[in-house]
């Protein structure tokens, strides 16, 4: 608790004022660990294209051996709009771009997934690397 304390002062000034999607990135490859303490190992900026270069933000691996792949926008990216025509909100085109982002990871690392898992474990020691294609949204 006391070592997310100053942690967590330190992000209420940042979401004030910094807009800046790399030093976020910055940010989380320094904390994450810390932050969320499911997470064993991240993994930055990894190439998981088929055929051309793609990399996610970051790649995570929990505690018990999943896969996570962290897809970063600032604070200030906007998450809903609202249509007032109909009444109702949906999702901003930011965050659309994002996900249909982070389905193309998803599906580039299910075609290359032994690749992926012998990278992980060759380079950061991790032992082993849970693939599940169809758990798109871990709870």
């Amino acid at each position: 608790m006391k070592v997310l304390q100053p942690l967590a002062k330190d992000l209420e000034k940042r979401i004030q004022s910094d807009k800046s999607e790399s030093t976020w990135q910055n940010y989380l490859k320094e904390n994450i660990l810390i932050i969320q303490q499911g997470y064993i190992e991240l993994i930055p900026k990894a190439n998981i294209g088929v055929v051309g270069t793609s990399y996610p933000d970051f790649l995570l691996v929990t505690y018990d051996g999943y896969l996570d792949i962290l897809e970063i926008k600032t604070p200030f990216t906007p998450l809903l709009l609202h249509d007032k025509s109909h009444n109702n909100y949906y999702w901003s085109s930011d965050i659309s771009k994002a996900v249909a982002q982070i389905e193309n990871y998803i599906q580039a690392i299910a075609e290359i997934g032994d690749k992926v898992r012998n990278a992980v474990k060759d380079t950061y020691g991790v032992i082993s690397v849970l693939l599940n294609q169809g758990d798109y949204f871990r709870r």
